[in-house]
Order: C-alpha cells, then sequence, then structure tokens
C-alpha cells in the first residue's frame, strides 16, 4: 500500500464557551470527529482540557491499512515508520518547549490483512464512540485554534484486497450440487496455504494455487475460486461440473 495515501483536511474553529459546546471538526465517510475545550487554570499560559470524540455514524466498520514488516523469521510485524493514528487533532496555537499540541486518534488493530501481508487494517466498529483527551498549554487569554488532520481515508472492508484468513473462511458450507453440507477450515504449514474440506468423516485438500483459486490435492483440474464480497466458492470439476458454496 503506497504512502500517497496520506492526505489531510484542516479547519479552523474558535472554541466559544468553556467545554459546553462540542464542535464538530469533521465527517470522513461517516466517521464524525467533534471536541469540547474546557480551561482548568490561568496564569502566564493556561491550560486547557481538549477532549475529541469520534463516533462511526454508519452501518459497517470503517477500516484504514498500516504498512508491515516480515522479519529474517518470516513473522510479520507493524513497519515502524508507519504511522498508526488515521486522525490527529492539533491545537495551533499550543506553546511550550516539547509541549503536546494535540490529541491522536486510533482505530483498533485486526487480524486482517491485504494481499500478501502488504498492510495490517485498523478499525472503528460502527456506532462506537471512541473518546480522546489531552491537557494543552496555550497564551493567557488565548482561545485554543483547533484543526483536524486525516492521514489515511477511511473504508468499507470491500474496498480492500484483504488477504483471506480463517476468520472469514472457517465455518459450515452448503453446496448447490445437491445441497450438500460441509465444514472448511483455512491452515497454514511452511508457507503454503491449504483448505481442508470435511464431508461425511473424509478429508479432502484443496492447496492455494493464486490469491484467490485452489486446486484439489492430485487434481489439478478441480479448483475452487473464492469470491471475497459475496464469502463463497465456485467449485469447477475436471469433468465440467460447477457449483456454488455458500457459508450458512
Amino acid at each position: 500500500m503506497k504512502n500517497n495515501l496520506l492526505f489531510s483536511l484542516s479547519l479552523l474553529f474558535p472554541v466559544i464557551t468553556f467545554g459546553q459546546t462540542e464542535i464538530i471538526l469533521s465527517n470522513q465517510n461517516g466517521f464524525e470527529i467533534s471536541y469540547k475545550a474546557q480551561k482548568l487554570s490561568e496564569g502566564k499560559k493556561d491550560k486547557w482540557l481538549i477532549t475529541v470524540s469520534a463516533v462511526n455514524k454508519t452501518d459497517a466498520p470503517l477500516l484504514y491499512p498500516v504498512l508491515t514488516m516480515k522479519q529474517t523469521d518470516g513473522s510479520i510485524i507493524l513497519n515502524p515508520f508507519a504511522g498508526q493514528f488515521s486522525s490527529k487533532v492539533t491545537v495551533r496555537n499550543a506553546t511550550g518547549f516539547l509541549s503536546s499540541d494535540g490529541v491522536k486518534i486510533k482505530g483498533e488493530i485486526t487480524n486482517l490483512f491485504t494481499e500478501k501481508k502488504a498492510s495490517i487494517l485498523f478499525l472503528y466498529e460502527p456506532g462506537r464512540i471512541y473518546n480522546y483527551e489531552n491537557t494543552i498549554n496555550i497564551k493567557h487569554a488565548d482561545i485554543p485554534i483547533v484543526t483536524v488532520t486525516h492521514f489515511y481515508p477511511l473504508k468499507k472492508i470491500s474496498d480492500f484486497n484483504v488477504e483471506m484468513s480463517a476468520k472469514f473462511i472457517d465455518g459450515d458450507y452448503e453446496t448447490s450440487c445437491g445441497k450438500m453440507t460441509f465444514s472448511v477450515t483455512l491452515q497454514e504449514q511452511s508457507s503454503t496455504t491449504y483448505l481442508i474440506q470435511s464431508i461425511s468423516g473424509k478429508q479432502i485438500i484443496w492447496i492455494k494455487a493464486t490469491s484467490t483459486q485452489f486446486t484439489k490435492q492430485n487434481d489439478a483440474n478441480t479448483t475452487l475460486s473464492y469470491n471475497k464480497l459475496k464469502g463463497t466458492f465456485a467449485y469447477s470439476s475436471s469433468d465440467g461440473i460447477t457449483c456454488e458454496w455458500s457459508k450458512l
């Protein structure tokens, strides 16, 4: 995932009252960010409490990708140079040497990766309110000048090329050919991904050939193609039979 996904939106909003009014800063694809400011103390520098609320007002999770990197042992970790925060609320007139100037907004890390584990997805659950806060110093008698910057566009899961995982695959399925039911599990061994189909006490092994296709063990002409959007498999056999596997 390229870093050119970085973009920003900055809006200025003066605080009119002390902690009584919630100001909406932005609404990115249904993800609303707002804040309140409350003066805590006065002096040469006034101390303010900045409280930020973020809520996904859509009916589906909103996600963003953070780059990963592969270690020498083959394991995947977050890229230390990749930012994990989707947005930042900044008080532009914050003062003080090395003082914090804002509130960072971060989603929940998932176990979902983009293709080839290039990025891991962070999400905001629908309807959940995420709260953040920070104390800020500004010049006496000034009011906070607040902006918001977005580092990633938030999208639905269907907008990403998500790598197949057991979270999505494992479960019971029904085939359109004869309405038979069986269980399917996804497994990885020695860098090879397998699909295990269990039916009537018998196991059938499918080997991952491409990002969405599996071939039947010992029968390269019988294949499964996974539809990530529908969550179904298209079965095609060497004798011309085609079926759809739908998750129950």
